[in-house]
C-alpha cells in the first residue's frame, strides 16, 4: 500500500511541478519577471495576461 501511494503521490508531484514550469520559461525566457514587465509592459500585456490566466488556473 505504501509503495502504491508513494508512486501515485510522486506522479502527481511530477505533473503538478511540470505543469507550472512549462509556461514560465516560454513566457519568461531568461530575464526576471520584473524586467520584461517593466521594459515592455505595453506590448507584453497579452503575454502578461496569458501568464496571469495560467497562474490563476494552476492556483
Amino acid at each position: 500500500d505504501r509503495i502504491v501511494s508513494e508512486d501515485s503521490y510522486q506522479s502527481v508531484l511530477q505533473v503538478s511541478s511540470a505543469a507550472p514550469h512549462a509556461p514560465r520559461p516560454s513566457a519568461q525566457p531568461a530575464p526576471p519577471p520584473h524586467a520584461p514587465l517593466a521594459q515592455a509592459h505595453r506590448p507584453a500585456s497579452s503575454d502578461a495576461v496569458k501568464t496571469l490566466h495560467v497562474l490563476i488556473r494552476y492556483v
